[in-house]
């Protein structure tokens, strides 16, 4: 399946960070930047990915998302750099194929 091949390579599907209502807590935004930053944590550790070449523009990535959903005000700027940042890295859902 292939949310469990993307499991396997140490990203974060959308099933791994969803909960029963009365244990979330925080906002969707920051739940997903955490379970992504475990994920690449994970992928780091195991060595699937390289931390400096490859897991450093994640994290930079999240920490812009992260950094947006705290603002909840977010500029033109911000949102086009997070989109640029996800078209490289191939985190949007048609960039896989």
């Amino acid at each position: 399946m292939k949310d469990d091949m993307d499991l396997e390579q140490g990203i974060a599907c959308p099933r791994d960070f969803a909960s029963p209502p009365k244990e979330r807590s925080g906002t969707g935004g920051h739940r997903f930047c955490q379970a992504m930053q475990a994920s690449i944590d994970a992928a780091v550790a195991s060595g699937r990915l390289d931390e400096d070449a490859q897991a450093a523009p994640i994290r930079g990535a999240l920490a812009l998302a992260s950094e947006m959903d705290r603002a909840r005000h977010v500029d033109g700027a911000q949102l086009k750099l997070l989109l640029d940042f996800s078209k490289a890295l191939r985190l949007l859902p048609g960039a896989r194929r």
